[in-house]
């Protein structure tokens, strides 16, 4: 009988370099791989814009991970196809998010499937999403100019004032804060900032809310958040499930309430959900 290899970990995978661990010498070979991993994720951002690009097109959003790579988002500023190019405000990571999560994933033995479509994700197509806001009771409106507003979280006085200008506050209103109350060191003011913004909406909104934890995979979690506190950008500190579901105090519970975010409603259609440190959920306002 066969017996099935074990995935290789992130220290023995063939053809690279020995892991380096932190404060390890860091050699030509890392420095090769690094430099040759960025230029083939400057080289895909790249070519997919080109692929999906409208010639109208003269704004471009880059978010999430991978394409908030500050190298590549420098090599398609410089390229001055787009008028407005919109970055999150701190894009420190070297973009190699989507290899490492894969990494960590072959090393707990998941195989990631081929994806489809180009989408990171279940493929739901607007009218789907459309049909599934307005069952719902969220109003729902299409628009070709979506608005930005710059603010601090810290100041969501601010933030209301300048959504009064674009959102009709006497209808039920989607407010998510996703990944980033954990910029918030202190949960009362934290908490506080829930409050002052879920005070201004109307009955019958809707609060979501995820940030990271570390009680999945406490040490691995809790090395790597160190690393990004240390690494200049902005910190982010980790909180327990139950302090996460305390922002929703007040608000009725959208089961499954709070839960690591793969098990928030799985698609039945997909492999099965594996918990993650990442928790949250969706509460609505009585």
């Amino acid at each position: 009988m066969d017996t099935p290899s074990r995935p290789p970990t992130c220290g023995r995978l063939p053809g690279l370099p020995p892991r380096r661990l932190r404060g390890g010498d860091l050699t030509d070979a890392h420095r090769d791989l690094a430099a040759s991993t960025q230029h083939a994720i400057t080289a895909a951002l790249v070519d997919f814009i080109a692929r999906h690009r409208d010639k109208r097109d003269t704004r471009l959003c880059l978010a999430g991970g991978v394409a908030e790579n500050s190298v590549a988002a420098g090599t398609i500023a410089g390229a001055g196809t787009f008028d407005d190019i919109y970055l999150a405000p701190a894009c420190s990571d070297a973009g190699t998010a989507l290899g490492a999560a894969l990494l960590v994933a072959a090393e707990h033995g998941h195989r990631p499937e081929r994806l489809a479509h180009t989408q990171l994700g279940p493929d739901y197509p607007d009218d789907q999403v459309a049909h599934l806001l307005r069952e719902c009771g969220v109003r729902l409106r299409d628009t070709d100019d979506p608005t930005y507003i710059h603010a601090d979280l810290r100041e969501p006085e601010n933030i209301l004032a300048e959504a009064a200008d674009l959102l009709d506050f006497t209808q039920p209103i989607g407010l998510i804060l996703s990944g980033i109350l954990g910029h918030v060191a202190d949960t009362d003011e934290a908490r506080s900032i829930v409050a002052r913004l879920l005070d201004a909406l109307p009955s019958g909104s809707y609060l979501s809310i995820n940030d990271g934890t570390s009680v999945v995979a406490a040490e691995e979690i809790a090395q790597a958040q160190e690393e990004y506190n240390e690494s200049g950008a902005v910190p982010y500190n980790l909180r327990t499930p139950e302090e996460i579901a305390g922002f929703f105090d007040g608000l009725e519970l959208v089961e499954p309430g709070v839960v690591s975010c793969p098990l928030w409603r799985p698609d039945p259609e997909m492999a099965v959900a594996t918990a993650v440190d990442a928790f949250g959920g969706v509460g609505r306002k009585r």
